[in-house]
């Protein structure tokens, strides 16, 4: 699924990282247009949809007019 979220947000720098039963997946972008179209395409639904405990931040700068978000899945052990 990260997949097609990397190939539809060229205006955002996407980061994984991967440690040993968690994710870390970051996105940078513009405030205000790009992150609003984000939200408008699902984005919050994506995050639903996640296995685990999921945690979501979104951080604005108003400086630099960018937001940054961080979401954590922390894996169910089974």
């Amino acid at each position: 699924m990260n997949d097609v979220y990397v190939v539809d947000t060229p205006h955002a720098v996407l980061t994984f990282e991967e440690i040993p039963g968690m994710t870390v997946t970051t996105i940078e972008t513009e405030a205000g247009p790009f992150l609003e179209d984000m939200v408008d395409d699902d984005l919050m639904a994506y995050f639903s949809m996640l296995d685990g405990d999921v945690t979501v931040e979104i951080a604005c700068n108003n400086e630099s007019k960018t937001a940054v978000i961080t979401i954590t899945q922390i894996e169910q052990l089974t």
